[in-house]
């Protein structure tokens, strides 16, 4: 898009963390942002898979606000677990009626650490990510949300050396970020690092 102007933005951000006698820690954050000549991405069609056609154009005023709050707990040294949230609210102030796409309104993690008593170099981490959905077209058709569980071992071994063996999406769930994309299913992974 040949006519397509630089957007400008004013971003206020308001964050408060603390914690409690080391075992509970916990963050608030408060945001906005007011955008002039905002971009969106506008679905100008489809091709003939049903794949929409974008186009980056500027539609005016516009702004994003929400908040995000994580919280860590560690009753015991070989122990941690946590969960984070956000919300995000997108609008067009022109037209309430042309959506964002690609971003979710809702996201959370939920996360463990669990290591061994008499060798916290060796832990088990595992992790749930959980999205709403979002639209994938700026006339509002959206693609459903999801949840994905990962877990992975890991062990410094030697001097240096250390290994970790996991699994990405371990439940194999069908998903995907963009209409005729599916995303990766389940993926085993292992790794050696050595640190000089």
């Amino acid at each position: 898009n040949p006519d397509l102007k630089s957007e400008f933005s004013w971003i206020f951000d308001l964050t408060y963390k603390g914690e409690i006698q080391s075992v509970f820690q916990y963050e608030i954050s408060l945001f906005r942002n007011n955008i002039d000549n905002a971009i969106y991405q506008i679905t100008k069609g489809t091709q003939e898979d049903g794949t929409p056609i974008y186009q980056n154009q500027n539609v005016g005023k516009s702004y994003s606000t929400g908040y995000e709050i994580a919280i860590g707990i560690k009753p015991v040294k070989e122990i941690t677990v946590g969960a984070n949230y956000s919300y995000i609210y997108r609008e067009n102030k022109e037209n309430k009626e042309v959506k964002f796409t690609d971003v979710p309104n809702h996201k959370s993690v939920i996360y463990g650490n669990f290591s061994l008593p008499s060798r916290n170099t060796t832990y088990l981490h595992v992790d749930m990510e959980i999205n709403s959905k979002r639209y994938y077209t700026s006339d509002g058709k959206t693609l459903p949300g999801y949840m994905l569980t990962n877990a992975k071992i890991f062990s410094k071994v030697w001097k240096g050396i250390s290994m970790e063996a996991g699994v990405k999406n371990l439940f194999d769930k069908n998903y995907c970020l963009a209409i005729n994309y599916p995303k990766e299913g389940r993926i085993y992974f292992t790794s050696i690092t050595y640190d000089f």
